[in-house]
């Protein structure tokens, strides 16, 4: 196992591997059918098999702590686990996906289970920077550690538009029962200084696209922002309660 500084605690210990893919999503879409590793653009040339769910070409590099991949984040994980279940079957509109904030434990702002969640998605955008050999933003490591709970991820739901052209290409090679993706890193820059000013990645599940990023600009507060959710009049309320807007 390597030994070196784990990105979340930034102690120095020996390291694991975050999934790019939960487990449990992969099993849920591929059953024990076989999995196909297809980078995007590639065609039919850049298909190679994935052996199991804990195939290494599913996994980040090795960049955390057996504490903070395990118990420090298990809430996390276990929010976004039952999350991913809740989406209507045959949701068709965006609407519909975002259905499930109208709801407890999601519909408070601070709840618990939605912080957990958000840590979720701060945990894998995380890995996504480190992978790419870039320094995880303070307020977003701190986060995801479990410092505080200031959440400094915004989430975008919606359908992904690969989706059926991925599954089109995969069945005329024979070689299709699901669909799992990720999004890498999307880096915005700054036209004039070219410092970063936003990391921002995707994960999909069958047809359901979860886009998340953070803002390293942004004065982000305890209210969260979900356009078609109730959760936008919430947030509205604690924006003009606080003098962000009039």
């Amino acid at each position: 196992m390597t030994v070196g500084v784990c990105w979340i605690c930034q102690n120095t210990a020996p390291l694991t591997s975050e999934h790019k893919f939960k487990a449990s999503d992969l099993r849920s879409e591929f059953g024990k059918e076989k999995m196909t590793k297809l980078v995007r653009g590639t065609g039919l040339n850049g298909l190679e098999p994935l052996q199991g769910v804990k195939s290494r070409k599913a996994k980040f590099r090795s960049s955390i702590c057996v504490t903070c991949n395990g118990s420090l984040t298990q809430d996390a994980d276990n929010a976004y686990s039952k999350f991913i279940k809740l989406f209507p079957q045959g949701a068709k509109t965006e609407k519909d996906l975002y259905s499930v904030f109208e709801e407890q434990p999601y519909s408070s702002t601070n709840s618990k289970e939605l912080i957990n969640l958000f840590r979720f998605f701060g945990k894998i955008l995380g890995c996504h920077v480190v992978e790419n050999g870039l320094s995880v933003p303070e307020h977003l490591r701190s986060f995801v550690a479990c410092e505080h709970n200031n959440v400094c991820i915004d989430l975008e739901l919606g359908f992904d538009e690969f989706s059926q052209e991925v599954t089109d290409l995969l069945t005329s090679a024979g070689d299709v029962s699901g669909y799992i993706a990720h999004g890498g890193l999307t880096v915005q820059c700054d036209r004039v200084s070219a410092q970063p000013n936003s990391y921002e990645t995707s994960y999909t599940v069958g047809k359901v696209k979860l886009t998340f990023w953070h803002n390293l600009n942004e004065v982000y507060l305890q209210s969260y922002y979900y356009e078609g959710s109730n959760l936008f009049d919430l947030t509205r309320n604690a924006l003009k309660r606080d003098g962000f807007i009039e």
